[in-house]
C-alpha cells in the first residue's frame, strides 16, 4: 500500500513542483483536491492527531513568513500537508531546508550565468519544489522504515 501512496505523492510532487516553477503559484484547488489523500494516509499512519498538530504548528509558524512576503500561501498550505503524514516534523523541515539551500545555489548560479540577478529577486525561488521532494523522501524513508 505505501508503494501506492507513493507513487500518487510523486505525482502530485511533480504537478505542484511544474506549477511552481513555470508559475510560482500553488493553486488552492489543486491543494483542496489533494487533500483528502493526504486526510486518508495520515489515517493510514494512525498518525492523525500528531499530523493535525504539525500542520496546525507549520500553519503558526509559516504565517509570519507570508506576512512578511517571505514565503507564499501556497507553499503554507502545501507544507501542512505533508505536515499530516510525518511522524517527525523537525525532519521534515531540515530536509526541506536542506533542498531549498540547493535550489536556491542552483538558481542563483543559472541566473548570475544569464546576468539576470534581478528577475531573480524578482520572481524568487519556488520553494513548492523543495516541499514537495522534501515530502516525498520523508514518506518513502519513513515507509521503509515501518
Amino acid at each position: 500500500m505505501y508503494l501506492i501512496f507513493a507513487l500518487v505523492l510523486m505525482v502530485i510532487a511533480v504537478r505542484f513542483s511544474i506549477n511552481d516553477i513555470k508559475l510560482r503559484t500553488i493553486y488552492n484547488k489543486e491543494l483542496l483536491l489533494v487533500l483528502p489523500f493526504f486526510i486518508f494516509i495520515s489515517i493510514w499512519q494512525a498518525n492523525l492527531y500528531s499530523g493535525w498538530l504539525s500542520a496546525m504548528i507549520v500553519f503558526a509558524g509559516g504565517l509570519p513568513f507570508f506576512l512578511l512576503g517571505w514565503m507564499g500561501a501556497g507553499d503554507v498550505k502545501l507544507l501542512m500537508l505533508y505536515a499530516l503524514i510525518t511522524k517527525s516534523l523537525l525532519l521534515l523541515l531540515v530536509l526541506i531546508s536542506f533542498i531549498g539551500g540547493i535550489l536556491t545555489l542552483c538558481y542563483i548560479g543559472v541566473y548570475l550565468l544569464k546576468k539576470q540577478w534581478s528577475l531573480l529577486r524578482q520572481r524568487g525561488i519556488p520553494y513548492g519544489v523543495a516541499i514537495s521532494i522534501g515530502g516525498l523522501i520523508l514518506f518513502i524513508l519513513q515507509s521503509l522504515s515501518s
